[in-house]
């Protein structure tokens, strides 16, 4: 008795705990093909299982929470160990709205150790073959390939499908081909030359121009004939949009489908929606091996009677083949239906290798090999109607990978976190240093794994609505208060299907008129590095549909609450590839935040506009009401369409090096640029480009970057650079962040405004203020495509408030200002601003208290100079503090924006009291 209480009370102990036992394994097994998959002892241990064997009826495999049948091949010792393996039914990951899936190329399959009821097929025993029909089998098969990625208008959040396989013009001298491989083609065929022949007698016997389909179809069953068919399938969709057609009957798009050269099929359709041509073909006219299908656009023209070529541009989405399949099973595992799907003939499958089959269905069934030397199987199919997989042991497949998870606690409720950094894996040591640097200023930060997002909210399989759905957990879930915060660490790319990333493959815009053989392209500046191979995708964004197509935004996964497409988080993004890349933007963002310069640069804001006198009206509105507030604006306007010059870039390079708190951008711009210029792109002139950058001196003088104009941060394009990136990227200067679109928008003056008024707020975070001005602007397509590129959580050096007082005596102005800035012992800064907006004349002042007092005398100013307002900045460095106000002269002189070919810089704090002036420290 004593001993089994002194047992308890040891296991009861606070500093004492048992030890628990190792979690069971779980490994995620990542395949493309569907098709019957074998999964080896050695494998697994190379993933990490070790070496203890493992009971093999624990073993359970799982695809998105369903069980999925599984066979264990353990020899008969009921033990899971070397010399053994798994055998499954794998299957394509199918995509939403599409064939393929939208954001991976890979289903996964979740292989436990420690499931108490796992499925296993069900065996079923050979039946007497005596008194039943044979069987018909049929073989399907589809291919697809997405090469091609187009745009087209969308509904918000409405999803369509964007990729494709190929592009045909009327244009085209050579058709699209692609290989059937029909050599278990079921029946007699014609030898090759045979074949042509008889080809060429049914292409005339149906083959009329414009004539419908169904005469060629004829022409096939004259010299054909028999009563086994083969159907062949083509996915298409049109792409152009005919401007003009004389006559109506006339299709917007046709094709002619060919077999082994010679035409077989003709289809005609209007619209751009999805489209099938479908064939039902003579088996016999097919070869027993390679068969060539064909697909052209024949040259047509708007009428009957006239000459003009119709435009017509048609996308080949898929070919899918259906066909009588032979019985005989060679090394390659093969697929199948039943023609007569109600069940009870007989299949009878044949082993060529003479190795035994082993037969599996869609239903959970398995069918073993007959008795015999031959290996084949010969079964009662079941009533209901299902898909048959018949394979050797050397014929199964191997998955693409196998990969041990690394166990995550995202979805335990206990946790507080103020900040989600969700990063890349490769990016997660470059990041922490941030993390830390926000955990001593008192946030709690938690730096996720990507993938374990992907683990825990969609089952391994790579897919931003997981982003969406963890933080919509964290926000709701997790302990009080709720996240604020979430940065993502790594690129996004929209192209993840293809290993080499081309330009040439993707639209730049929905269909333009004329567009023919190529997409029409807009010139771009590649990644410095890896645009070579298509390995940016490391944080995927989501997809927004616009008008203009799907376009980046960050924004959509931080609509957490509600159903409104409105931020609930302040969300950022570094667009990097690199820890080097990482490194320096925290580098400069923890210098802002720690060892941040307070001085009159903050005070100070870049306005910049193309020649359109309405962006600069627009421009110069903003400039004024900020000028009101105490800041002082550098305003960068060219003149006119053609008199840009180097002296207009110089004067945004010399803002950036002095020093400037916000950079304000409306106008025309691209990936790469801020343009000024005509709608013909060879008189354009850039205004700011991505080499500028480079020409900026280091300093921790870093603006916001508010840029109102097209895709000037396009973040998840696969192969180009974008000015909005690169402002951010750069180390030791550029940006502290970037608000950017990631696509064609029509940009708005009062979304800068509203921007600009939160992030000048003190004490305002980056993120949260861009997301009170989102929440403020509601218009969907601007909330949704603008995205922060930066980090949410740092605070803006945003001044706080002088109280100015300007009010006339007899001979002098006189102001007196005031600060509630504390304890402060620092300097003040006193400009006068003349009817044009610049600084007729300053004065410095060191103060030993937040108040000052100064007067101005206006009849010694210059003839015809009138006094606007005088603009104060009181700043104490080495407490960190500052304040901005200003107050104007009574009634204030309408302003005109001034052509400024360079932006001036802000008179030093040193220069003391000019003559005119006169002025003392209270």
């Amino acid at each position: 008795m004593r001993g089994k209480l002194l047992l308890l009370l040891i296991a009861c102990s606070p500093g004492l705990a048992l030890a628990q036992p190792a979690p069971s394994p779980l490994f995620r097994l990542y395949l493309e093909e569907p098709g019957v998959y074998r999964v080896t002892w050695d494998e697994l241990v190379a993933a990490g299982l070790g070496e203890k064997p493992r009971p093999s009826a624990r073993i359970g495999l799982e695809s998105f929470g369903t069980a999925v049948p599984i066979e264990v091949d353990d020899g008969g010792d009921k033990k899971f160990g070397p010399g053994d393996s798994i055998v499954f039914l794998g299957d394509r990951l199918r995509g939403e709205y599409s064939y393929l899936d939208e954001y991976s190329r890979f289903n996964c399959y979740e292989l436990r150790f420690d499931v108490a009821s796992p499925a296993r097929f069900a065996p079923m025993a050979a039946p007497s073959a005596q008194g039943r029909d044979t069987a018909a089998l049929r073989s399907t098969y589809h291919i697809e390939r997405d090469l091609l990625m187009l745009r087209f208008p969308e509904q918000p959040n409405a999803r369509e499908e964007t990729w494709y396989w190929a592009k045909l013009t009327h244009l085209d001298r050579e058709p699209f081909e692609q290989v059937l491989d029909l050599h278990d083609l079921q029946g007699e065929a014609m030898g090759a030359d045979l074949l042509a022949a008889a080809l060429r007698v049914a292409a005339r016997r149906g083959h009329q121009t414009n004539v419908p389909g169904a005469e060629v179809q004829r022409g096939l069953d004259q010299v054909f004939g028999g009563a086994e068919t083969v159907t062949l399938t083509l996915g298409v969709r049109g792409w152009s949009m005919p401007r003009t057609k004389a006559d109506r009957e006339i299709k917007d798009h046709a094709v002619e489908v060919l077999l082994n050269g010679a035409r077989v099929g003709l289809d005609e359709w209007n619209g751009r929606d999805h489209h099938r041509v479908t064939l039902e073909l003579p088996a016999s006219a097919f070869l027993h091996g390679d068969n060539r299908v064909g697909v052209r656009v024949p040259p047509r023209t708007i009428g009957k009677d006239s000459t003009e070529a119709l435009i017509d541009i048609v996308m080949v989405n898929w070919v899918e083949v259906s066909y009588p399949l032979s019985p005989e099973v060679g090394p390659a595992q093969v697929t199948f239906t039943l023609d007569d799907e109600h069940g009870g003939q007989k299949v009878d499958l044949v082993s060529t290798t003479r190795e035994p089959l082993r037969v599996y269905t869609t239903g959970g069934r398995r069918f073993a090999a007959t008795a015999g030397a031959d290996g084949g199987a010969t079964f009662a199919a079941p009533d209901e109607p299902m898909t048959y997989w018949a394979s050797t042991r050397a014929g199964m497949r191997q998955v693409d990978h196998v990969v041990l998870d690394r166990p995550s606690r995202l979805r335990a409720v206990d946790q507080q976190v103020d900040y989600i950094m969700i990063s890349h894996n490769s990016l997660m040591e470059a990041v922490e240093p941030l993390a830390e640097m926000h955990r001593r200023r008192g946030l709690a930060v938690s730096v996720v794994d990507v993938q374990d997002v992907f683990d825990e909210f969609n089952h391994g399989v790579v897919n931003p609505r997981a982003l969406k759905d963890f933080l919509s957990f964290a926000y709701h879930s997790w302990q009080p208060p709720a996240p604020r915060f979430v940065l993502l660490v790594g690129d996004a790319s929209w192209d993840y299907k293809n290993t080499v990333a081309n330009d040439a493959q993707y639209a730049d815009w929905t269909y333009r008129p004329g567009e023919t053989t190529h997409f029409v392209k807009n010139s771009s500046i590649p990644y410095a590095e890896g645009s070579e191979l298509n390995r940016r995708n490391l944080v995927p964004t989501w997809p927004y549909g616009t008008y203009q197509g799907h376009a980046a935004s960050d924004t959509y996964l931080a609509c957490v609450d509600g159903d409104d497409d409105l931020p609930d988080l302040a969300i950022g993004r570094f667009p990097v590839l690199s820890p080097e890349e990482v490194e320096a933007i925290v580098a400069k963002t923890i210098a802002y935040v720690e060892r941040p310069e307070v001085g009159p640069w903050r005070r100070n804001m870049l306005f910049i506009a193309n020649e359109d006198s309405g962006f600069q009206r627009r421009t110069e509105s903003t400039a004024d009401e900020f000028q009101a507030k105490g800041f002082a604006p550098f305003k960068v306007y060219p003149p006119d369409k053609l008199s840009v010059t180097d002296e207009h870039s110089l004067g945004i390079v010399n803002a950036l090096d002095t020093g400037v708190n916000i950079v304000h951008f409306l106008g025309h711009g691209g990936r790469y640029i801020w343009r000024t210029g005509p709608p013909d792109l060879k008189l354009n002139r850039d205004l700011f480009t991505l080499d500028h950058l480079d020409t900026l001196q280091p300093t921790r003088r870093l603006p916001v970057v508010i840029s109102l104009t097209c895709y000037s941060a396009p973040f998840d394009h696969p192969t180009a650079d974008s000015i909005g990136e690169k402002f951010l990227r750069v180390a030791d200067r550029g940006a502290i962040a970037v608000v950017a679109a990631s696509w064609r928008n029509s940009p708005s003056p009062t979304m800068g405004k509203l921007l600009i008024e939160e992030l000048m707020t003190p004490g305002a975070t980056i993120g949260e203020a861009v997301t009170r001005a989102k929440r403020e602007i509601k218009q969907p397509v601007l909330v949704q495509t603008y995205n922060l590129l930066g980090d949410p959580a740092v605070p803006v050096a945003a001044p706080g408030e002088v109280d100015v007082d300007l009010h006339e005596s007899p001979h002098h102005l006189v102001l007196r200002a005031r600060a509630n800035l504390g304890d402060f012992s620092g300097r003040g800064l006193v400009e006068w601003v003349d009817q044009d907006g610049k600084v007729a004349f300053s004065e410095a002042f060191e103060l030993s208290r937040p108040s000052l007092t100064g007067g101005l005398v206006p009849g010694r100013l210059g003839p015809g100079t009138q006094v606007l307002g005088a603009r104060v900045y009181m700043w104490d460095e080495a407490r960190g503090v500052d304040a901005v106000g200003w107050a104007g002269v009574n009634p204030p002189p309408s302003s005109q924006a001034a052509s400024t070919a360079q932006a001036q810089p802000a008179p030093p704090p040193e220069a003391g009291v000019e003559n005119g002036s006169s002025g003392e420290v209270s």
